[in-house]
């Protein structure tokens, strides 16, 4: 899967959020994009989906983002936004069984196979004990959980996650970070926004630094978080130390 971003730009407003946005996304499997809060990341990630209307070009697989309808672009990006923002009574199975919609028919119930992946969704994240439960009765971090599951049934060619780790426990977030290795292993992209600079390491991931409305930094992980450029970023000195096979970052100051 290939995305090529040409001169993408943003403006909510008369504010300029995004200028001159230039990006490829095809050799890597794993993405990390990395800035401060109201740098624009969630818009950068909204405009990828085709949420946002914006100054530039999208491609997918060399195909305009505009020539896709919402149904084939289902079935190569699945997106995942910071807040679970469902609100209705529906069984958890039902919400997971809804990322099957692009590859049913129009009208068409759901077949064994649509069950099948959905309860595969529900095993990958260990959560099918909640299969039953109503989504309206989760705690935010098992709804956003539930919603990651929805997106891996709908089998996208790439994830865009935005914080997707927000909300969840210590257990989860490593149980998801697990997660994401794997899927990049079976040939899934992941483009993911994360205030955790640390996790671009876990995951061996490229990373892309949003700051002033441009992007200031890309690379691979080891390049990209210098003690430098993290210091650029968050204006204050940030150390990220090895404990194991996993990192932690911490502020020194």
């Amino acid at each position: 899967m290939k995305i090529e971003i040409k001169n993408l730009s943003f403006a909510h407003h008369q504010h300029l959020v995004l200028k001159g946005i230039d990006l490829v996304l095809e050799n890597q499997n794993i993405y990390c994009l990395l800035g401060l809060n109201g740098a624009g990341k969630s818009t950068l990630l909204r405009c990828l989906m085709g949420f946002e209307k914006f100054q530039g070009e999208i491609r997918i697989n060399g195909l305009n983002l505009w020539e896709y309808s919402c149904r084939d672009l289902a079935k190569q990006c699945a997106y995942i936004g910071q807040k679970p923002t469902l609100s209705f009574a529906f069984k958890v199975i039902d919400i997971v069984m809804m990322g099957r919609t692009s590859h049913m028919g129009f009208f068409a119930n759901p077949s064994k196979k649509d069950y099948h992946k959905a309860l595969e969704s529900l095993e990958l994240l260990q959560i099918t004990h909640l299969k039953d439960r109503l989504y309206t009765q989760l705690s935010g971090g098992e709804a956003k959980l539930v919603m990651l599951a929805s997106a891996l049934a709908q089998e996208p060619q790439m994830l865009i996650l935005d914080e997707p780790t927000a909300y969840l426990d210590f257990v989860h977030t490593h149980l998801f970070l697990k997660l994401i290795k794997k899927l990049s292993q079976r040939g899934v992209k992941i483009l993911m926004s994360t205030h955790s600079p640390h996790h671009a390491l876990i995951l061996s991931s490229e990373v892309f630094i949003l700051q002033n409305s441009k992007i200031t930094q890309k690379g691979d992980a080891q390049s990209v978080l210098s003690p430098t450029n993290l210091k650029s970023l968050y204006g204050i000195e940030v150390g990220i130390s090895q404990i194991g096979k996993t990192f932690v970052s911490y502020c020194k100051d």
